[in-house]
């Protein structure tokens, strides 16, 4: 509860306290506050860019059941679910608002939760006293796509013809995925792809299906994928039947079990067929 408490100079309790009779008055006021029952948390300012190194000021302040600042110096824990913050902070100039100051740092993310949005994911920071507990958002932000930190994923070398898959990933500058992204992908050789142009999901990904170019001989191609004012590209190669054999060498249980087989030449089949049941041929 609170206190009121008033002074006089002089001891009649009628006189007016104007300055001018020479009474002078004052007062003040004492809280005597309960524990703490409830945070009030805010976050300035309310977005930061999603680079692992932006910060924001965090502000907890702490009130009794009856909405009075907690006097005491009180511990408070700060916590998130994204990037980190200054843990734990105290309350201080208590009997003017019980305030914590506090400091949240961005982090970069491997997800984006606003496909098409500046936004890639909103951070929670919530503050412990006690039993109470409150807590703010803070919105971090991705950048535009960088192609230093995106790329194309396929294999260096398909048979002519062969189906496979290429995986584009878009990144912005401080390397968070973008969804949302359109992203066309084009062969060199013409070879068929499947599904361009594509959108990112939440991982900043997009697949195509791709189908070789046929020829006789090898074919280089390069698979390029733009995006926005980007394009990010790989090599591959398309590589031709050569009719050589060439044997598993694995330490499998099938190979174990194989016995090499010799061919000898012999003028007639029955020739062999005797040599076999152990006949001697006359010559």
């Amino acid at each position: 509860g609170r206190v009121w408490v008033e002074g006089r100079t002089r001891g009649d309790s009628s006189a007016v306290c104007d300055g001018d009779s020479g009474w002078v008055c004052d007062s003040t006021m004492f809280y005597n506050s309960g524990p703490a029952e409830s945070v009030y948390v805010a976050i300035s300012p309310s977005s930061l860019n999603a680079d692992g190194l932006s910060t924001a000021d965090v502000v907890a302040w702490v009130f009794d059941h009856n909405r009075n600042p907690v006097v005491d110096s009180s511990s408070v824990h700060l916590l998130t679910n994204l990037g980190s913050v200054t843990d734990p902070i105290t309350t201080y100039n208590e009997c003017f608002g019980s305030r914590a100051d506090g400091v949240y740092t961005s982090a970069v993310l491997d997800q984006d939760d606003y496909c098409a949005d500046p936004r890639c994911r909103t951070a929670t920071v919530t503050a412990l006293v006690g039993f109470a507990a409150g807590s703010d958002d803070v919105d971090l932000m991705n950048s535009d796509p960088s192609p230093e930190n995106s790329s194309v994923s396929a294999p260096s070398e398909v048979p002519v013809g062969g189906d496979f898959s290429a995986v584009v990933t878009v990144k912005d500058i401080w390397g968070n995925p973008i969804c949302g992204e359109s992203v066309t992908l084009i062969s060199a050789v013409g070879a068929t792809i499947t599904g361009s142009p594509g959108v990112t999901n939440n991982s900043g990904i997009v697949s195509f299906g791709v189908t070789a170019a046929t020829d006789t001989v090898d074919i280089h191609d390069v698979l390029t994928a733009t995006f926005g004012s980007c394009a990010v590209w790989t090599p591959i190669t398309y590589t031709a039947a050569k009719g050589v054999f060439i044997p598993d060498t694995s330490d499998s249980a099938e190979n174990d079990n194989l016995s090499p087989i010799y061919i000898e030449k012999h003028d007639t089949l029955s020739e062999k067929s005797k040599e076999q049941s152990g006949e001697k041929i006359n010559e």
